[in-house]
């Protein structure tokens, strides 16, 4: 079973060669620290043409013909509820759970792995006791019937496709600036100062920091 990080290192370099190669245009990626990334809620954010996205990654846990992505490991159990906010805000959210789980696959797959992905927005995973908790997302192959669990399961729609991610990323009406804004309403609230963040040895105060969501020159 590949790891969650082989995930989001092979889906996130796909995501940024393809949009620089269809808009002729440099996109980059921005990762949280581990301590960030728990309670920020999202691996990775795409960003190209004063545009991007968030993205949480999740690997897939596979039994028989079910496929199982496990929800909100973290502390505070309320990654789910925070990306709900960002998506209710007008922002380009997404979870990716791969259809693929071992090596051999993503081998295989290689520059179709964003065609190997199922993608949904936080507001289409909706526990019936909330979105704070541990969750399991499931699917099943067999049925091509997806739900979503905890201590009582329900329903799920189908994801959106890929298209639709790439539409969001690429709106006019996506702005950077506009994101950065809500992320920092949203995500760096009052129970987590700026100045309470942990950072590594030689980071600077970046807009991940408190001030927007990808650094600037200047800082």
């Amino acid at each position: 079973m590949i790891s969650e990080k082989t995930v989001e290192l092979n889906l996130t370099t796909e995501f940024i060669n393809w949009l620089s190669h269809q808009h002729n245009t440099p996109y980059f990626a921005v990762g949280p620290t581990q301590a960030q990334e728990a309670q920020w809620g999202f691996d990775a954010g795409v960003f190209g043409n004063a545009t991007g996205a968030l993205i949480q990654y999740k690997r897939a846990y596979v039994n028989g013909t079910v496929w199982e992505w496990k929800l909100n490991r973290t502390k505070a159990k309320d990654q789910l509820r925070r990306l709900q906010q960002l998506e209710a805000a007008g922002h380009a959210v997404f979870f990716a759970f791969p259809y693929f789980h071992t090596l051999s696959q993503v081998q295989s797959h290689r520059r179709r792995l964003l065609l190997h992905t199922f993608w949904f927005k936080p507001s289409q995973i909706t526990p019936v006791g909330g979105p704070d908790g541990h969750h399991e997302v499931r699917f099943d192959s067999s049925t091509r019937k997806w739900s979503v669990h905890s201590e009582e399961g329900s329903d799920m729609p189908q994801p959106v496709s890929l298209g639709e991610v790439i539409s969001a990323i690429d709106s006019p009406e996506n702005r950077l600036s506009s994101l950065a804004e809500a992320f920092n309403l949203i995500v760096l609230d009052d129970r987590e100062p700026v100045s309470s963040i942990e950072r590594e040895p030689g980071d600077h105060v970046s807009i991940l920091s408190g001030a927007c969501i990808v650094g600037r020159g200047d800082a």
